[in-house]
């Protein structure tokens, strides 16, 4: 057996652009990824911002904090409103809506941008991905849902 877990830092640390995360490796296979890949897959100035968040544990503490609290609102306002809301340990959701439409399309016309999953195995235009934002961001995508059902 071999567990590999890989992990972006991009989402939860704010550092979109940088290109940085880590893996968690068996030892043995440390020397085989290094053989495998560039010396330069990763600049110094994302490796100093990964190091600095890392080091940050009450900015941690405060975005889980922040994380789950509005994971709670934003779950409990969506079965108010809406069928098929799958359970979800990430920072988004998956849904299933009430018919088949293009409520991504609907959506964008008000701006809010969400993951038509049409082309996810399995999966139909009735179903659509969205994330956990801010309490504003997701109170307006809530209305905009209200508004549509």
């Amino acid at each position: 057996p071999c567990l590999i877990v890989l992990r972006s830092m991009t989402k939860f640390y704010a550092l979109t652009g940088l290109r940085i995360g880590y893996g968690v490796f068996p030892a043995r296979l440390i020397d085989k990824l290094k053989e495998s890949k560039e010396p330069w897959t990763v600049n110094s100035l994302a490796q100093r911002a990964a190091i600095t968040a890392l080091e940050d544990n009450d900015y941690a503490d405060e975005t889980l904090r922040l994380i789950r609290s509005e994971k709670d609102f934003f779950e409990g306002s969506l079965k108010k409103i809406w069928i098929g809301v799958y359970p979800s340990d990430a920072n988004f959701y998956l849904l299933k809506t009430k018919k088949d439409i293009r409520i991504d399309l609907k959506l964008r016309e008000e701006g809010i941008l969400v993951r038509n999953c049409s082309n996810f195995r399995g999966l139909d235009s009735s179903y659509i991905r969205v994330a956990v934002k801010s309490r504003k961001e997701n109170k307006a995508l809530i209305k905009a849902f209200g508004d549509m059902f």
